[in-house]
Parts: structure tokens; C-alpha cells; sequence
């Protein structure tokens, strides 16, 4: 008999998911035919899902090998895209509704129902840095994934890069107002000397950046 420490990492995952699912029935007593209308997951399905706890527990729950085992059912490419398509909605649908709408999908255009695991699997393979541009914007897409690439000198002089920081010291304005001045820097980008500044009291321009160059 199979144990829990010889099931695979992905064979542990699905029984604690499926466990999961049964939990309100296991634990709660609530009726399974409630689990199976919430979960889209069939009813006699869920029954064989209970009798194999009870019987090896959360080994039981694994599913057993097929024949087919290793092989994926196969799936139209618009059904596909469909649910691909439902997976990315902003805000993010729950799984069991994606099912849900992937079989009214497959229901109306004349094929096969797919199955909660197909529709699973399918949504779990979308890339994260797809899912995060669809569902939470360019902005943060940008922020995860984004690749900043810098040019980097190969020579003295060849590259200068112009920064701006208010220092935090107090000096006095012409006027005899006191004040917190600016520095703005420019850095030869091959041996990171300064190769010029500018101090004032007005804030970061193209002027003070053009001065501080000159």
C-alpha cells in the first residue's frame, strides 16, 4: 500500500486539495451534494473521493492510474483559448467558476464538457507574468518583470550621467532666508569620477543639469 511519504510532491498537493473539498462534509457533516454543487465537482465523484478516505485516508485520495496514464484529453484549441481567456479576468474568477463557464462554453458551441482537473490544470499552467499584466495592470507588470538594461562605458568620457539631491544642510539665500540647496552631479560612467557640479537652491532643470556639464 502506498504511504504518504512515497507519493510524490504533486501527489501530496491533490490529495490536500481534495481534501480540502471534502472537508466541510468530513469534518462539519455538510451535505456532499452541497460540496458538489459549490465545487462543480460531480457528486459521485465525490462519493468514491469519501469512501477512499475512509478506507486509506489521504493516500485514498490520489488519483489511481488509467490506462491512458501521463496522457492529457484532448482539448479543442478554442476551448482552450476560452478558458485561457476566463482565467484572466479582471478581477480573477475562482476556479469553479471558470469551470462552470467553460462548460456553458463547451455546451453552446457543440463539445465536450471539459473536466474540473483539465480546466485546473490549464489555468495553473497560464505564466505568472501573463496573469499579472491581465489582472493587475501594465504598472505592476513593469515592476516584477521588467528588465532594466544600462549601457555600460567601455572608455573614460564616453558616457556621463547627470544625478540631483537636495543635501541636508541649512544655507543662506542671498536674501537671508535659510534654506536647503541642491546638488547636481555629473559622473563619468567608465571610472565614476566627477566630472562636474552645480549648487543652488533651485530645484533640478535642464539648466542646472546643462551648467553643471559646462
Amino acid at each position: 500500500m502506498q504511504t504518504l511519504t512515497a507519493m510524490s510532491d504533486i501527489e501530496r498537493k491533490l490529495a490536500l486539495e481534495r481534501f480540502r473539498l471534502l472537508e466541510p462534509h468530513l469534518q462539519n457533516g455538510r451535505e456532499l451534494r452541497s460540496v458538489s454543487k459549490d465545487s462543480d465537482v460531480s457528486f459521485r465523484t465525490l462519493q468514491r473521493w469519501v469512501a477512499s478516505y475512509k478506507r486509506e485516508g489521504l493516500v485514498g485520495l490520489v488519483r489511481k492510474g488509467r490506462g491512458d496514464a501521463g496522457e492529457r484529453r484532448a482539448i479543442t484549441p478554442r476551448l482552450r483559448e476560452a478558458i485561457e481567456g476566463l482565467a484572466l479576468e479582471k478581477p480573477p474568477l475562482p476556479l469553479t467558476s471558470v469551470h462552470r463557464q467553460a462548460k456553458q462554453f463547451a455546451q453552446m458551441v457543440g463539445e465536450p464538457a471539459p473536466s474540473y482537473w483539465i480546466v485546473r490544470d490549464i489555468v495553473l499552467g497560464l505564466p505568472n507574468d501573463l496573469r499579472t499584466l491581465a489582472q493587475q495592470g501594465i504598472r505592476r507588470f513593469g515592476e516584477l518583470y521588467d528588465l532594466v538594461h544600462r549601457h555600460k562605458a567601455s572608455r573614460p568620457n564616453a558616457l556621463w550621467q547627470a544625478d540631483h539631491t537636495q543635501l541636508d544642510i541649512i544655507l543662506l539665500r542671498e536674501d537671508g532666508s535659510a534654506g536647503r540647496p541642491w546638488l547636481t552631479a555629473v559622473i563619468d560612467d567608465y571610472s565614476r569620477s566627477i566630472a562636474g557640479y552645480f549648487l543652488g537652491f533651485d530645484p533640478p532643470s535642464s539648466l542646472r543639469t546643462s551648467l553643471a556639464m559646462r
